[in-house]
């Protein structure tokens, strides 16, 4: 047997020498759990001496016994190191997880890291804690998942296609009666799979106290008249839908008489349609597009009925009112060779925007009968080559330089106040006006009726108007003052 080497002897008595040293503790490296230990290459925990606290796997002075011995950038005293957050503590929503090496906030990974946020539960996309990432963790009168839960606002936003717009909540899909152009004139019930005709929904659906009905998308076309007299109040909804006329009439007659039918339309184009309103009926347009027949009225409305108009636009067609009945129309348009005509009714427009293209010698023309107790008030809004045989205007724009008119107003039966009237040659009612100067609207021969910089309108409203919003949803005022017209200019 041949004798071991020197060197061989010599190596392995020091690779001995070398495994026991690796085995004995270094006073000065800590280690607080086994995962922990093992990240740093230790095979058991390793404490620190009295007086000691671990940092980052360092023995170094301790720091803190408790919170109160920490300053305000470190609050928390965390194993004797005072610490800008810990695991339950010091972090916010916006960066809801510690990390424990640095002992930074930062953002989530997880659900888990939300736990202690019950307004905020759950882990959104860009590492803060949130209320809901899909509209299926909300409900209520809040269904949309927005980063927050909040209310619908459009009808796509709700899984029936169907919003709710006064509460906010989605209407069951089971609570709705779907129609399509092509729908089913003898079904018993009128599903979204299944839909029927219009008027085969208003047969089912009398002696109940509310009806919704989806009006799937499509051009439907209708020969004859369609009457609203039960059930009591029907709210339409037609995101995508032209009701338009065929051959015959389209007249849609919501009448009261039977215990005060009210309508409410959302998001619908009507081509060439009748609306009236009668016997205390009550009309309702949201979000509506009307209009394609200068030889009809596009709403009638009598007999203490009442009318109104949101986010609307009506063009070439007329709107006439009478008998004690009432129309506001509110942040809408109203284009084309139209008129506004008033016996004895009550009309209020805000917000709103009236032009007229000036078609030969005609234009937009509000009318109020002389001796019938009615009343027509434009609040904030622009008139654009338009002209106002009786009413007030306040905080408005009535600016008509293509007309062919010497004035815009009636002298003796109008009445302006905080408002710019041009051209004007007589006198008329009112105080706080501005007269015959240029409003300075972006551009007038394009419909561009937003103000520029350096307009007179601008803040020249009464500074008492409680207004605090204009036709494009923006806030008033923007400088400490509303400006007239409809659209508050934006420096």
């Amino acid at each position: 047997m041949t004798a071991p080497k020197l060197g061989v002897l010599i190596l392995v008595a020091l690779g001995v020498f070398t495994l026991g040293a690796c085995t004995k503790p270094n006073p000065g490296v800590c280690c607080t759990t086994l995962e922990d230990c093992r990240s740093v290459g230790l095979p058991t925990t390793a404490t620190c001496a009295v007086g000691l606290a671990c940092d980052d796997h360092a023995c170094v002075a301790a720091s803190c016994a408790v919170d109160t011995d920490c300053p305000t950038a470190t609050p928390f005293c965390d194993a004797q190191i005072c610490r800008a957050c810990d695991e339950t503590r010091g972090c916010t929503s916006a960066t809801p997880r510690c990390e424990l090496v640095d002992f930074t906030c930062q953002g989530c990974v997880g659900e888990a890291d939300c736990a202690g946020y019950p307004a905020a539960p759950h882990c959104g996309a860009t590492g803060a804690c949130v209320t809901c990432v899909d509209s299926s963790q909300c409900g209520g009168a809040s269904p949309v998942c927005d980063g927050a839960c909040r209310a619908c606002r459009l009808d796509s936003e709700c899984p029936s296609d169907v919003c709710d717009f006064e509460t906010g909540a989605c209407v069951a899909e089971s609570a709705v009666m779907y129609v399509a152009p092509t729908g089913s004139v003898s079904a018993t019930t009128c599903t979204r799979q299944a839909p029927c005709e219009l008027r085969r929904v208003l047969s089912l659906a009398t002696g109940i106290a509310q009806l919704t009905i989806r009006a799937l998308p499509g051009t439907y076309t209708f020969d004859g008249d369609i009457f609203f007299v039960d059930p009591s109040e029907v709210r339409l909804h037609g995101a995508g839908a032209t009701f338009s006329r065929g051959a015959g009439s389209l007249f849609f007659d919501v009448d009261g008489a039977a215990g005060g039918v009210k309508l409410h339309v959302y998001d619908l184009v009507f081509d060439r349609a009748v609306i009236a309103a009668n016997n205390a009926g009550e009309l309702s347009l949201v979000r509506v597009s009307a209009g394609g027949d200068p030889t009809t009225s596009f709403i009638t409305a009598a007999s203490g009925s009442k009318t109104s108009m949101f986010d609307s636009h009506v063009a070439n067609t007329t709107i006439q009112m009478q008998d004690v009945s009432t129309l506001t129309v509110e942040g809408s348009l109203l284009t084309g060779t139209i008129g506004t005509y008033s016996i004895g009714a009550n009309i209020t427009v805000r917000n709103s925007v009236i032009v007229s293209p000036l078609a030969g010698s005609t234009q937009h023309e509000f009318m109020s009968a002389v001796g019938n107790g009615g009343n027509l008030t434009f609040e904030s809004s622009t008139l654009f080559n338009t002209y106002v045989a009786r009413g007030l205007l306040s905080n408005s724009i009535l600016y008509s330089p293509g007309i062919g008119l010497p004035s815009v107003m009636a002298s003796s039966v109008a009445t302006a106040s905080y408002s710019l009237v041009n051209p004007q040659a007589g006198a008329f009612n009112g105080g706080n006006n501005l007269k015959n100067v240029d409003p300075m609207f972006v551009n007038a021969a394009t419909g561009e009726l937003h103000l520029l910089a350096g307009s007179p309108a601008i803040d020249a409203a009464n500074p008492t108007s409680t207004n605090t919003i204009d036709h494009d949803g923006v806030a008033r005022p923007q400088n400490g003052r509303n400006d007239m017209g409809a659209f508050e200019h934006t420096p």
